[in-house]
């Protein structure tokens, strides 16, 4: 190569290290749920069975960071993703929380990257993309996004709305919402890449100004993946007719692996509500049907109650609500993980630091039926009670 000349593009590098780096960023935000800390809440994959390898967690925690960093090479990159992947893979064993959405995303291009050629792994980014945004709007489609979540997310645009403006274009303009996302999808799968680029770096701007500390205030990954995705987008769909005229063969046992694998991400978050595929790798980001826990106490109790919840109850009537999610953003850096299993472990962790004559009350709701957004509930009251969930 003539030493003047340029470097050959490579988005495949580009697009991994922009989610490599993004990566390490949420992960230093929400430090807390990396590090070894006897104070918070861990909830293994694997109920116990890791709790005693022989290997020291801090040691595979820098593993996976080492592995992060090394992604950026251009010549040890496939081997930091493969580091990544499996160190990431042990640390979501030993925490389930661990597996935000941002997380599951790194973990699944990291074992692309890994196994194939970058100029192969790339069009499985590109596929992991439209799984996302298509899965993402499905799970918006139904009662509960249209009269909760989806209210709530554009609430700061709908109390602009002149009054005189019914309920009926309230409705239509909260839909557009999945609807947008979902043509987007269509768009980046029928060829249409740039009016599909368009609309996601649309989208995820307006997401980045409502989610931001200037509206809704919301955890700062959630921002950083905000700006994580659309810089993703642009490495992955500007330059989507630049082909390799060298593009290296693949493995046909990797490529295989790699297209079953694929095909399980695609096809199980279609499985989410029957509840065989947890909300986050279905992509149900900001869905509004998901299960729920709510943990309540009497309004009279509040001196009884540890001071770690205090600054996150809320008064409603004759109750104090705990609001879980803001206690998980303050403490862990990233909202706690939409699953019953490991809700119940929450009800059975905030039980544990209530003294017990606290007459505490957990209620799990399931699901919400997406047409009528009805769900069914499991209410259980007192501390030992709680204790004994299974």
């Amino acid at each position: 190569m003539n030493p003047i000349e340029k470097p050959p593009h490579d988005p495949a590098l580009m697009h991994r290290r922009i989610m490599c780096g993004f990566t390490l960023v949420m992960m230093g935000l929400s430090w807390p749920l990396w590090g070894e800390n006897p104070d918070l809440p861990q909830f293994p994959l694997f109920g116990n069975s890791l709790s005693l390898n022989p290997i020291p967690e801090p040691f595979i925690l820098a593993t996976c960071i080492f592995g992060l960093l090394l992604s950026f090479s251009s010549r040890f990159g496939r081997i930091g993703s493969a580091l990544a992947l499996i160190a990431g893979l042990w640390l979501v064993a030993n925490d389930q929380q661990r597996l935000q959405a941002w997380f599951y995303q790194t973990l699944i291009l990291s074992c692309t990257y890994a196994i194939l050629p970058g100029s192969i792994a790339i069009g499985f980014a590109r596929l992991f993309a439209v799984a996302l945004y298509t899965h993402s709007a499905l799970s918006k489609l139904d009662w509960s996004f249209a009269h909760s979540m989806g209210p709530y997310l554009l609430n700061p645009i709908l109390q602009l709305l002149p009054e005189s403006v019914g309920q009926a274009p309230r409705w239509y303009f909260i839909m557009a919402l999945p609807f947008s996302e979902l043509i987007v999808a269509i768009f980046l799968c029928t060829g249409l890449w740039q009016l599909g680029l368009a609309g996601i770096l649309i989208m995820h701007t307006a997401l980045f100004l409502i989610l931001g500390p200037w509206l809704l205030d919301h955890s700062a990954n959630v921002l950083i993946w905000n700006i994580s995705m659309g810089l993703q987008a642009i490495v992955l769909f500007r330059n989507h007719s630049v082909q390799s005229t060298s593009k290296p063969q693949p493995n046909p046992i990797a490529f295989g692996l790699i297209q079953l694998l694929f095909i399980a991400v695609c096809i199980m978050p279609f499985f989410e509500r029957a509840g065989l595929w947890d909300p986050w790798p279905s992509f149900a980001l900001y869905a509004g049907h998901v299960e729920q826990l709510r943990i309540d106490f009497p309004a009279q109790s509040r001196q009884d109650i540890p001071q770690e919840f205090q600054p996150f109850l809320v008064v409603q009537a004759d109750r104090l609500y705990l609001d879980l999610t803001l206690w998980s953003r303050a403490r862990l850096g990233v909202p706690a993980y939409p699953a019953s299993r490991i809700q119940k472990g929450l009800a059975k962790y905030v039980a544990e630091k209530c003294p017990e004559e606290l007459l505490i009350r957990a209620t799990f709701l399931s699901k919400s039926n997406w047409r009528t957004g009805q769900r069914t509930e499991f209410q259980l009251t007192g501390r030992e009670s709680i204790l004994r969930l299974q």
